[in-house]
């Protein structure tokens, strides 16, 4: 884990670290005569990073041979290892959450980030854990205490999830679902994630699963600086439903 305050460096380090880690691969391969490619995966969390890091990924990973280096955001890798499934447009989604939740009283904003919370950070059959679960960094306002958080299972989640499954389609929190209960896109040995204060849970999952026997993941994160509102606290991170 590579923690830092922005613009300290973190993503940097991260990258030069990885031309030792393709090393430590590269000669254990060779001790035990293993053809296979040294498979390595570099998550950042936007596009527009994308080229820089990629960039200095490849500078890296230059001096070895047999390396099968990807630069991805979560998205486009999740979407690219799944088959390019098709995915609820964001619109609709907030629509149908919006409508679901209508009668709760909550403020608009406030019900689409709690929902993208509880969905994130839970899998399927843990998402009762809501209802009695710690949440912290959230704030007093609005209160919601354990009959809220169930009307917002009973209400407005489950139905959003029995809606989804009539009409035949996945949101991006599915992929990570998905991801974190079988090995599509891996096995990695190095997998390095940018800004991961900003990934849910169900993302850190997903990730754990593609990993390889033997490997090394780094995590890059800001505590302060968040990008997405779906990021957790630092207590929550340590959470053991995240392990």
């Amino acid at each position: 884990m590579i923690r830092g305050a922005a613009g300290s460096g973190k993503t940097t380090t991260a990258l030069l670290k990885l031309k030792s880690l393709i090393g430590f691969f590269a000669s254990r391969r060779k001790r035990e005569n293993d053809t296979s490619p040294i498979r390595v995966l570099v998550l950042t969390y936007n596009r527009t990073l994308r080229g820089y890091i990629e960039a200095l990924t490849q500078q890296q990973a230059s001096t070895f041979e047999g390396v099968n280096l990807e630069v991805e955001t979560f998205g486009h890798w999740a979407k690219r290892a799944l088959a390019d499934p098709s995915i609820l447009d964001d619109k609709v989604r907030e629509n149908k959450i919006l409508t679901l939740g209508s009668h709760l009283q909550l403020p608009s904003d406030f019900l689409l980030a709690e929902t993208e919370y509880v969905l994130g950070r839970f899998l399927p059959a843990d998402l009762g854990n809501y209802v009695s679960a710690r949440r912290d960094g959230r704030g007093a306002s609005p209160r919601m205490d354990k009959t809220q958080r169930q009307a917002l299972l009973d209400d407005v989640i489950t139905p959003y999830e029995v809606w989804k499954l009539g009409r035949n389609r996945v949101d991006w929190n599915d992929l990570a679902v998905q991801l974190a209960a079988q090995s599509k896109a891996g096995p990695y040995d190095v997998i390095i994630a940018d800004e991961s204060q900003d990934f849910s849970a169900n993302q850190v999952r997903a990730l754990i699963k593609q990993l390889s026997p033997v490997h090394c993941m780094t995590f890059v994160l800001d505590s302060v600086q968040r990008i997405y509102a779906r990021g957790r606290s630092k207590r929550n991170r340590r959470d053991r439903d995240c392990d």
